[in-house]
């Protein structure tokens, strides 16, 4: 279970066992400094590392950097840091670069207002039509997502609720902790790895069990008591277990991709039954362990299990390469694309082989899927809406 779940479960317990005191350990972060936790979990950082997959000059990276740095905490961009801007850069220049951060994975923040929030997220999605534009409108009118006789209303409304989705109001406030099971630090030559300690604190009511040990009267009483008292002791035993295989798995996975962290380079290949094999574990509990876990480093927040890439087949020389390395290839390809000719899947196809990496169209599709980009007759279809409004 991830932080968020093993809370729920803790509390639901603490309501049905009278000898599990539940004493939550949320921390007050005020009482840090608001850089250190920025620096442990701002997405901003997520968002430079994207760029420099984009050949930008000197000024497009200094407007994007001041841009970045100054997303209000509604999640917006801040007029005046716009107006500042055009005392030493043309409009359309500062226009280029927001259109350039827009597609970055954090594009959304990149925005003036709800609408165009949600128009830069649904295109992504590859949803964004007239009839969702129209919808938005009554969203901003009314307050809500309004009712009304159109064929295409269920399918336009299910596109808006899974796009706001994506919308965190508070996401960018920079006092936010997101929730996190792992924080890692820099240390040396190596990270420093710990299990975030908002799990509420489990003990044992002792004094309560003893108490209640001595008042039993029947057979029933005295077995309740016992399968209580054991629920708790399996459920302490089970957190420890818990939070000692998730240290021992995410500093595993640290150690394998140190360059990430350290040097920038790509993610290396890195399977669970490797991390399995050098803990001496199951590969199951691997695949346990890093399901839903997230862990927050001084390059962005993480899904742990991402961090498990696997190997792609290089065909000129006997290496192999990650599969987060070849979305980036895909990615970095479908963003650069003339807009009026975006790449077909075997266009992309063809690219990678001159990378000396070869995989199918099929594969290419699969991985484009999963970054939300939708295939090129849509794209197409996207841009010209977008240059017709």
């Amino acid at each position: 279970m991830n932080n968020t779940d093993l809370n729920e479960l803790i509390e639901q317990e603490a309501v049905e066992n009278p000898f599990l005191i539940c004493e939550s350990s949320k921390k007050d972060y005020n009482s840090f400094g608001t850089n250190q936790i920025v620096d442990k979990l701002d997405f901003r950082q997520e968002i430079f590392r994207q760029l420099a997959f984009y050949s930008m000059t000197e000024d497009e990276k200094n407007v994007a950097t001041i841009l970045i740095y100054n997303i209000t905490n509604e999640g917006y961009l801040d007029h005046d840091v716009i107006n500042q801007l055009r005392e030493s850069y043309s409009y359309s220049f500062c226009v280029s670069v927001i259109n350039r951060l827009k597609q970055t994975e954090y594009g959304h923040y990149f925005s003036f207002n709800f609408q165009d929030k949600m128009k830069n997220i649904l295109q992504k999605l590859g949803q964004y039509t007239r009839a969702h534009e129209q919808m938005l409108m009554r969203i901003l009118k009314e307050g809500r997502i309004c009712n009304y006789k159109n064929e295409n209303y269920q399918r336009v409304k299910n596109d808006i609720k899974n796009a706001l989705r994506f919308i965190s109001p508070q996401s960018t406030s920079e006092n936010l902790i997101l929730p996190v099971d792992l924080i890692a630090q820099h240390d040396t030559d190596s990270m420093k790895v710990e299990v975030e300690d908002n799990i509420s604190e489990v003990k044992i009511d002792n004094d309560l069990y003893n108490e209640m040990k001595i008042k039993i009267r029947t057979n029933i009483e005295k077995k309740y008591i016992e399968e209580k008292n054991k629920s708790v002791k399996l459920l302490l035993k089970a957190v420890c277990y818990r939070n000692s295989t998730l240290l021992r798995v995410a500093k595993e996975i640290l150690y394998h991709q140190s360059g990430f962290f350290y040097t920038n380079s790509d993610l290396v290949p890195l399977s669970a039954s490797t991390i399995a094999s050098n803990l001496d574990i199951h590969e199951s509990t691997v695949h346990r362990a890093v399901a839903n876990k997230t862990i927050a480093t001084p390059c962005g927040t993480f899904e742990l299990k991402k961090l498990l890439a696997k190997r792609v087949n290089i065909s000129d020389w006997n290496e192999k390469v990650s599969d987060f390395s070849v979305k980036q290839y895909i990615k970095q390809l479908i963003k650069q694309e003339p807009p009026h000719s975006p790449y077909s899947d075997e266009n992309i196809v063809y690219f990678l082989s001159t990378r000396g990496i070869v995989i199918s169209r099929r594969t290419v599709a699969k991985y484009r899927k999963s970054m939300n980009f939708p295939n090129s007759i849509h794209r197409l279809k996207n841009y010209k809406i977008t240059e017709y409004k």
